[in-house]
């Protein structure tokens, strides 16, 4: 647990949803990486901020839960992780520190870096990245804090190094490090 006082941004959907969708693509095109850990991430428009990024040099790196990955959104997922020069796409489920590792993996987090570390935007809610996602009852909570996105990053590598450790044959691309 972290205890920190930050001020936030709060969005509710659907009511908020353009302002949600529109600060999503925001974060995605701006040129600092983030990491992010998501249930779901298939919104076209998404998926094209993070080629569009890529394809500029930026370094963005996702973890999706397996189920996903298996799932409808499968080949938008997989064309994604092809053309990925600098990102990556790692594949897991519950995983680290799980008592029951086969379970999904729940997060919807993201942190973008800064110039001292993992810093600036944390963008935490229930809203899973799909279309159906942003005409649903969700909430999206965005805020600035060193704790809380260095703490996440810490999580982040440790979900990272277990999925490939423990689920090989479920990666749709090879490994790659992150530059922290």
């Amino acid at each position: 647990m972290i205890n920190d006082t930050v001020d936030i941004k709060q969005y509710f959907l659907p009511e908020d949803a353009q302002l949600t969708h529109d600060a999503m693509i925001d974060l995605l095109k701006a040129p600092e990486p983030f990491i992010g850990m998501f249930y779901q991430f298939s919104h076209p428009e998404v998926l094209q901020a993070m080629q569009d990024a890529d394809n500029d040099g930026i370094a963005n790196h996702i973890i999706i839960d397996e189920v996903q990955e298996a799932g409808s959104e499968k080949e938008a997922v997989v064309a994604l992780a092809g053309k990925l020069q600098h990102g990556s796409i790692t594949i897991s489920t519950a995983g680290a520190n799980s008592t029951k590792s086969s379970n999904i993996s729940h997060d919807k987090i993201l942190a973008k870096k800064g110039a001292e570390g993992w810093q600036a935007t944390v963008w935490q809610g229930s809203l899973n990245i799909s279309v159906s996602a942003f005409s649903q009852t969700n909430t999206v909570v965005e805020f600035n804090s060193d704790k809380v996105a260095n703490e996440f990053a810490r999580l982040w590598q440790e979900h990272h190094d277990w999925a490939w450790e423990h689920l090989p044959t479920k990666q749709i691309m090879e490994r790659r490090e992150i530059a922290w």
